[in-house]
């Protein structure tokens, strides 16, 4: 289920265009590239991607860009998709024992399709539990580190920006201010300068805000593991469906409460509709016997 988050991506080219033109209306048609400094560029951008090589070994580097790369491109944050289609296999497997058997491929969320296969395994439900608590703790440890990594990149953004800056100022003091030279001494002041806009930059608008969406995602993720354990469980039990809902309401968000209720009684008017007809058979066929 492809699921972009579109709000990341419109925030980040919002951030940019508000920068760009809050920059056109200030040089009154001068050149911008006079903030594209490559000596800044070069400090910057340079120096971060040598920390983050430093700091973390490539195989781990690789794997935090992949799940950046997954969390943007699948959210997996979204409770009411996987409420419905948890209540599509709890009603599915009480109407059909091979439900799963049938429909196992159509199944998108990867932690209820794994925990539906333990069960499908012949797995204890304290087996099953655990084994899906363990996968849950390893989902958010890794959501958790590219957080870090994140953040660590958004402190070195401003540090390697103040490098930049002291690269200009030292060439300023030490061999352009006694030349008199206007040309080089603005030179070396826009490396001072675009350096430490190119750190605050890329930290306030790229790196920071990126590590506090993975923060969010791996609380979210967390809890929507957490339901999906509970719905394994219920399932496990052969559960009626409006008692699954019951017991997964309370890891839903509250503003979602009301969807909810309207599930559940849509459930409740199912079941007595069907247990209606099943009576209703049952007395013709006892009027036939007479």
């Amino acid at each position: 289920m492809k699921r972009l988050n579109k709000s990341l991506i419109f925030g980040f080219f919002a951030a940019i265009l508000a920068i760009s033109t809050a920059i056109s209306l200030e040089i009154e048609g001068m050149s911008a590239a006079v903030f594209l400094h490559p000596v800044g560029l070069i400090a910057v951008f340079g120096g971060i991607c040598a920390t983050a090589f430093i700091s973390t070994p490539i195989h781990e580097l690789k794997r935090i860009l992949q799940r950046t790369y997954y969390v943007i491109r699948f959210p997996r944050n979204n409770f009411m998709d996987t409420l419905r289609e948890t209540m599509s296999v709890s009603v599915g497997l009480n109407r059909d024992i091979q439900y799963l058997e049938k429909n196992e491929s159509k199944i998108k969320n990867m932690m209820l399709k794994d925990g539906l296969t333990l069960m499908s395994m012949g797995y204890k439900s304290e087996d099953i539990r655990r084994l899906m608590e363990i996968k849950r703790e390893q989902n958010e440890t890794a959501l958790g580190e590219s957080s870090v990594f994140f953040f660590s990149m958004a402190k070195m953004g401003p540090a390697f920006g103040l490098l930049g800056t002291l690269i200009g100022l030292i060439i300023l003091l030490y061999y352009h201010m006694s030349s008199g030279d206007m040309s080089k001494i603005a030179s070396s002041m826009g490396i001072a300068l675009t350096a430490t806009l190119y750190g605050v930059g890329v930290a306030n608008v790229l790196f920071s805000p990126l590590a506090d969406y993975l923060q969010y995602n791996a609380e979210r993720q967390v809890t929507l593991d957490s339901m999906i354990i509970e719905a394994v469980a219920q399932i496990k039990e052969r559960r009626h469906p409006v008692y699954l809902l019951q017991a997964l309401k309370s890891y839903m968000p509250r503003e979602d409460y009301d969807a909810v209720e309207k599930m559940m009684q849509n459930e409740l008017l199912k079941s007595n509709s069907s247990s209606s007809t099943q009576s209703g058979t049952k007395g013709d066929g006892a009027k036939k016997a007479a």
